[in-house]
């Protein structure tokens, strides 16, 4: 697998942080290549963040960290550069009074990720009724900062049943829905 790099001009948002021979480039390229991260990825490819709500605590989630390795692949095999962003998780099952006091709280300091990292697009992994709303308000607040493609994958987790006539200790169903862009397609 080769990247190409866009034959068009075009300017990414993370070439802000890792385009140019700026010491501020150099620090933030030289960062990432410290986690094992080759000097080739900042070749203008777009850095896509994976922002998960994967938690312990949150059991609709749970799955995510799986999940989320495959959603990478699938960003490594496109030409782009994953990157996997962890993020606010509100479970009623742990939260107390209720989940629903913390659903904005979520949603600002998932705009502020999104906002203040170096990402041109990003896949939300979500399987809550209060996660869900959380990261759909902030990647729609977010549509003009990143001005790229947004997906959003509702993963759900299903406990024994049945999937194709077949009887399973444990069923996920990944949905993906478009939320923008003019290419948008789902992750599968």
């Amino acid at each position: 697998m080769t990247f190409k790099p866009a034959t068009w001009p075009r300017k990414l948002r993370s070439q802000e942080w890792y385009g140019g021979t700026s010491r501020d480039a150099i620090y933030h390229r030289g960062w990432m290549k410290n986690q094992g991260y080759p000097h080739d990825l900042f070749d203008g490819r777009p850095v896509i963040g994976i922002l998960n709500t994967w938690s312990d605590l949150t059991p609709c989630n749970g799955h995510l960290r799986e999940l989320a390795e495959k959603v990478k692949a699938g960003i490594w095999e496109a030409g782009g550069f994953p990157v996997e962003v962890p993020v606010f998780s509100a479970s009623e099952n742990t939260f107390r009074p209720t989940a629903m006091m913390f659903r904005n709280l979520a949603a600002m300091a998932i705009e502020e990720q999104m906002r203040g990292q170096p990402i041109d697009g990003a896949v939300l992994l979500v399987g809550c009724d209060k996660t869900t709303p959380s990261l759909l308000m902030a990647a729609a607040i977010n549509r003009s900062a990143l001005d790229h493609r947004h997906r959003r994958a509702d993963a759900e987790r299903l406990f024994p049943g049945r999937k194709g006539g077949v009887w399973h200790p444990s069923v996920e169903i990944l949905r993906s829905r478009e939320g923008g862009g003019d290419d948008a397609g789902g992750v599968s």
